[in-house]
């Protein structure tokens, strides 16, 4: 007995003569997977300069004021723990907001993956995020694109 199919062409005669994007869920063209990052990218920068300047006028009127006034009567060390808090915040959230916008320049430039990846996953901690509302979703969203290969790719 003979295979009746093994004269068939190769190609299917009424297939589209066009080729057609393999495509799935979650994949994306190369070349809109780096634009994907645009948006987060420029909220995270526009978010973490003004909460950079926030910082920055705050550290301002904290350095003028000075340490606040301690209760009376408390044990030794305490005033090292709290002058340690007091301007430990009053520099770290500065320091905090600014790498978070030089990350969210690589991030828009594309030049340091590293970068990228610490400015996304810090604009998620809702500590001293820029402006918590909006920096936690837009870090999140951030990180989720930073780990899709070919968002990596185009770093």
């Amino acid at each position: 007995m003979s295979n009746p199919f093994q004269n068939l062409p190769e190609q299917n005669p009424y297939s589209p003569s066009y080729q057609v994007p393999k495509s799935g869920f979650g994949q994306t063209p190369p070349s809109s997977a780096g634009d994907q990052l645009n948006i987060p990218a420029i909220t995270l920068i526009v978010l973490a300069s003004l909460m950079l300047a926030y910082g920055i006028f705050n550290m301002v009127i904290a350095l003028a004021a000075g340490l606040p006034a301690a209760p009376q009567n408390q044990p030794p060390g305490v005033e090292i723990g709290r002058a340690f808090g007091f301007y430990g915040a009053v520099f770290g959230i500065p320091i905090y907001n600014l790498l978070v916008l030089i990350g969210s320049i690589m991030m828009l430039r594309r030049k340091s993956y590293a970068m990228a990846m610490m400015a996304a996953v810090m604009a998620s901690i809702p500590i001293c995020t820029p402006c918590v509302i909006l920096g936690c979703p837009f870090g999140i969203w951030a990180l989720v694109l930073l780990m899709q290969p070919p968002v990596k790719a185009t770093f």
